[in-house]
């Protein structure tokens, strides 16, 4: 019987687990009528039965038992489309059969992980916000808990009725998308069956977080209805709860076919945060030192090196064993869109400005110095300056009648004076105008102005100090922290203190940011006011409006143009843009090398396939396709294993865009874009989205569904030779 079981393994089958009645008239494409009877399509003639648990076919009034539905007779109709493989994530029976969280191969990760899940679902964010971090925690929970073929049998007719719903109305482009991703027609019975399964799935995810504890009101506690989170609304939820589920599938289908982890065996897949990253870094210690053989002494220092490598920037990761049995980790970069168009990194501007200051070091043309510090101070101030400038627009009528037209709350702001303003107006001995909105308008806005110019002139001479303290050498890691004298004559620490929430999310991160604690009045209160004004009235040309008009203007651009300077100058400082197929001089070197590391392209190019997952909604990449793909889009012939040669290649051949900030090639086949660099304003504060350019879009698409294509070839030949060797196996006498 030990044949005989092995093959039942290989082939996910199991003689425990027959399929039912039901699931064989679905594998053959029947539709159920009800009471037990099925057909070939809908409204048709019953041809096969359920009796008990088998599929019986009718034939006139006979009926005569079958494990499988009777043969078609053939008939004129339209060509159906090519049926997709067996070696679909989704399929039934699942290609990854489940095998569940326990035992644990690091003690006590299950907990951390659903206490995580229980955080993030009551708002309780990691970097990447609200919404990304609940994505991320359903996504851990498919992996970690989803049994599909469960599930599929669990919620049959809901999944049955959704099947009829899809098959009678147009089916979106992105879900075809979805689907070709898989491998999976969207006419076929196994495309209808996974936009089925996956939307009950969402229906359910989405009910869960409406009804079940911490999820009832308040709603301030629930991530669904909180504003930074889904904001309440279904379509949005449901999108994120879909994403989950095809990443889901799609890792677990990549663990066992491209990593060396034993998937036959329990997995736990891990959000990152700082205090469970150290736990599982500190068990590989304990692992390493505990090795008695020189293989697992080599192997635990290898694992621990390829985590503290990826930890810097993977989003989750599994946690299982090899098939040796020694714990096995592969890290995982999760984004939502199957299309790879979300960034791969954010961060602000002055932050991308001060990486690559720190890239050049000491051997930096003094021009290029001196534009990135300028712009950083730019960047920074952006707010600053619309208060500064609001505080120099004419109150005119017309201003005043625009005012009336906004939300409340910016007439509340001006009729009653709030924290700093009001200790103010206390100190000058100044009672503000009494009335609420418009009376006494003019005066108050006018008093409200005399407040900013007078304040944010000693906030400015601060401002300074801190400058100084910045130029002469103060770092946020500084131990103990760098001060400086504020405006009220205290010693403040120079630099910003990490928000709470993410101090509480990852305690063991840095105290301070990288961000200077420069001081100003509030932008909310004073300087929101006037470019909201600009906002709304983008077609005044006169009196006070026309100068808000202004003022949004420049605090739009404010970010493109401080970025298209610095770019102006890189290349200034190498005497100019070089000409396609040219070298670029040290500086641009220097800056596109910034562009690669937030793009993690050097990381890839590096290596980590089998070690790192780059989960694109459905798409799952492999570091080795991103740097083929980096190869061909920028003419590199050069041997692909040579990574320091092709990362020189990358910072000498490829140019900046001085208009959008992307990272492009140049060459005599034309220009073709790798990353997409945007520097923009976002609300009322700035980013920085580094993406795949459309281009390396194309590409790396097209190499993971060449790859899924041609591994499901190959395991279709495996599951029809074994599925044989099942059949006459099973009737063999042993």
């Amino acid at each position: 019987m030990g044949i005989y079981t092995r093959i039942l393994e290989s082939l996910n089958l199991s003689e425990e687990k027959p399929l039912t009645p039901r699931q064989k008239a679905q594998k053959a494409g029947l539709v159920s009528k009800g009471g037990g009877a099925w057909a070939k399509e809908k409204g048709g003639k019953t041809v096969a039965r359920t009796d008990g648990d088998k599929l019986v076919a009718v034939s006139g009034d006979e009926e005569e038992p079958t494990d499988t539905p009777p043969e078609e007779k053939p008939k004129k109709k339209k060509p159906e489309k090519k049926q997709t493989s067996k070696n679909v994530a989704g399929g039934t029976p699942a290609i990854v059969p489940f095998t569940g969280t326990e035992p644990e191969s690091v003690k006590g990760i299950n907990k951390l992980q659903s206490d995580l899940e229980k955080k993030r679902a009551s708002g309780v964010a990691g970097a990447g916000g609200q919404s990304a971090s609940q994505g991320e925690a359903v996504y851990c929970n498919v992996l970690n808990s989803l049994d599909n073929d469960k599930f599929k049998e669990e919620n049959s007719d809901a999944i049955e009725a959704k099947k009829k719903e899809i098959a009678s109305s147009k089916i979106l482009t992105s879900d075809k998308e979805d689907l070709k991703a898989l491998g999976l027609d969207s006419e076929s019975p196994e495309g209808i069956d996974y936009l089925a399964t996956r939307e009950v799935f969402a229906d359910t995810e989405l009910a869960k977080i409406k009804k079940s504890p911490p999820n009832k009101p308040p709603k301030s506690n629930n991530v669904f209805f909180m504003k930074k989170g889904f904001g309440g609304k279904d379509k949005d939820y449901k999108s994120w709860m879909k994403a989950a589920y095809d990443g889901g599938l799609a890792t677990r289908k990549i663990l066992k076919e491209d990593t060396n982890m034993d998937t036959s065996k329990p997995m736990t897949t891990l959000q990152s945060t700082g205090d469970i990253d150290n736990k599982i870094a500190g068990d590989l210690e304990t692992k390493l030192k505990a090795s008695k053989s020189d293989e697992d002494k080599a192997y635990y220092k290898q694992e621990l090196a390829d985590f503290q490598h990826f930890r810097k920037y993977h989003d989750t990761y599994t946690v299982g064993v090899d098939k040796e049995g020694r714990t096995h980790i592969v890290s995982i970069s999760n984004k939502k869109g199957s299309d790879l168009k979300d960034p791969q990194n954010n961060t602000t501007p002055a932050k991308r400005f001060n990486v690559i200051k720190d890239r050049y070091g000491e051997d930096v043309a003094k021009t290029v110095t001196k534009s990135l510090d300028e712009n950083i101070k730019k960047v920074r101030e952006t707010k600053i300056n619309a208060a500064r400038g609001g505080a120099d627009v004419p109150i005119d009528d017309e201003l005043i009648d625009a005012i009336s037209d906004l939300d409340d709350k910016y007439m509340d702001d001006i009729d009653k004076p709030k924290s700093d303003y009001a200790k103010w107006l206390k100190k000058n001995g100044i009672t503000a105008p009494s009335g609420m909105f418009p009376k006494n308008a003019k005066e108050k806005l006018e008093l409200r102005n005399r407040y900013v110019k007078e304040r944010q002139g000693q906030y400015d001479e601060a401002n300074e100090r801190l400058y100084e303290a910045i130029e002469k050498g103060a770092k946020p890691t500084d131990k103990p922290p760098a001060m400086y004298t504020d405006s009220g004559g205290k010693e403040k620490p120079v630099f910003q203190k990490r928000d709470k929430k993410e101090r509480e999310a990852d305690p063991d991160g840095p105290e301070y940011e990288d961000t200077p604690a420069i001081e100003a009045v509030t932008y909310n209160s004073f300087g929101r006011l006037y470019t909201k004004l600009g906002e709304k009235n983008e077609n005044a040309t006169k009196g006070g409006l026309a100068e808000c008009v202004k003022l949004k203007t420049d605090e739009k651009e404010a970010v493109s143009q401080a970025h298209r300077q610095v770019i102006e100058d890189v290349y200034k400082a190498d005497g100019g843009k070089p000409k396609p197929g040219d070298d670029n001089g040290p500086h641009a070197q220097g800056y596109v090398d910034t562009v690669m590391d937030a793009m993690h392209f050097n990381s890839y190019i590096d290596g980590g396939d089998g070690k790192m997952i780059i989960q694109m909604g459905i798409r799952g990449a492999q570091p080795s396709q991103i740097r083929g793909c980096l190869a061909e889009q920028s003419g590199y012939t050069g041997d692909t294993e040579d990574k320091e040669a092709l990362k020189e290649h990358l910072r000498k051949r490829c140019k900046i865009d001085e208009k959008k900030g992307n990272i492009l090639i140049q060459d005599d086949k034309g220009e073709r874009v790798l990353a997409e660099d945007t520097f923009r304003t976002a609300g009322t504060g700035q980013k920085v989205a580094s993406g795949f350019g459309k281009d390396m879009r194309g590409c790396v698409s097209s190499k993971v569904d060449e790859k899924r294509a041609s591994k499901e070839t190959s395991e279709n030949y495996q599951y029809e030779s074994l599925a044989s060797a099942y059949r006459r196996v099973k009737h063999a006498d042993f």
